[in-house]
């Protein structure tokens, strides 16, 4: 084990403790986030199909993939997603990620095999 290993596996077990205990906040602003960028894609997509330009060709397709990226945001917040499936999913993402970090730093799981799974 090396000391990047070790080092990657505190980082991700500082990520994942994070996600677990006060992980609602932060998933509340990242389901935004994904929410614009739904948005702006499937306006980009839809002027590249409508029109058939470039994706993101014109300055038209960008500003309306703004608008309507912005708009998905918004609509995502005021919807208030239900608060069980955010606790859920940020416990167990950060239970995993905790877990994760604990077996790197201990040379169980080497940094390698998460670059070679990613791809």
């Amino acid at each position: 084990m090396t000391f990047q290993d070790f080092l990657i596996g505190v980082l991700v077990l500082l990520v994942g403790a994070t996600f677990c205990f006060v992980g609602y906040r932060f998933f509340r602003i990242l389901i935004a986030v994904w929410g614009f960028f739904a948005g702006f894609n499937l306006c980009a997509a839809a002027m590249t199909a409508l029109f058939g330009q470039n994706f993101l060709g014109t300055t038209t397709g960008w500003i309306l993939g703004l608008v309507v990226g912005l708009v998905f945001a918004v609509l995502i917040l005021v919807l208030n997603l239900p608060k069980l499936l955010i606790m859920a999913f940020t416990a167990l993402g950060g239970a995993v990620a905790v877990l994760a970090g604990i077996l790197i730093m201990l040379g169980q799981v080497h940094v390698v095999a998460y670059n070679m799974a990613l791809l």
